[in-house]
């Protein structure tokens, strides 16, 4: 009997965790030697260790990309510059109200809970602000199963990383000038420095 068959019969046996702690191997390495299907329980556990070992993207499209430790959880997180109206001086130089940064955070676990979905839970700060906006939430299908660990990567790179970018930044650029009112209106009311007056 070949190595990969020995190993496939101690995860039909054990189950791919006490295979993984008998071997003292990672889920992904596991996987690589037995080219078996995954479905979205390990599917998630072998995205997650990947993030651990740094071996998936940490960056896209402006998006730093994390993995939570404590939640088991992947993160993105990004500042923005929305261009809120510039302060004037009395002496007329010009400053940035407060809020003008808008720090966006986004849990988008794929699996999450061994389902075929990816959550996308979306949340908008002003920066220097008491303002925020919560509860912007989207998710979408995933493959139910995946054929390799090969795929599952591809499916991750090609169509998880765009496919969830594209969903925060919809939710926020349809979020994004409540906030930038609401951060307004409370410079209007008081929040801003003696001397200042809005730049028409």
């Amino acid at each position: 009997m070949g190595y990969r068959k020995k190993i496939i019969g101690l995860v039909e046996k054990f189950g791919v965790p006490e295979t993984c702690k008998v071997l003292g191997i990672g889920i992904d390495e596991l996987f690589v030697i037995t080219q078996q299907p995954i479905d979205c329980e390990n599917a998630l556990e072998i995205i997650y260790t990947l993030y651990e070992k740094g071996l998936l993207v940490k960056e896209y499209k402006g998006y730093r990309i994390t993995q939570d430790s404590f939640s088991g959880t992947i993160e993105w997180d990004k500042k923005v510059y929305p261009g809120y109206p510039n302060v004037a001086l009395e002496d007329g130089t010009l400053e940035m109200i407060l809020g003008d940064i808008h720090n966006i955070y986004v849990k988008a676990s794929p699996f999450w809970e061994n389902e075929n979905s990816v959550p996308v839970d979306v949340e908008i700060f002003a920066d220097g602000d008491d303002e925020y906006i919560t509860d912007l939430f989207e998710s979408y299908r995933t493959p139910e199963s995946f054929e390799n660990i090969e795929k599952l990567i591809i499916w991750f790179k090609e169509e998880y990383l765009e496919e969830t970018y594209k969903i925060i930044e919809e939710l926020y650029n349809d979020n994004y000038k409540l906030l930038m009112a609401q951060t307004q209106k409370n410079f209007d009311d008081g929040k801003k420095m003696k001397g200042y007056y809005t730049n028409d």
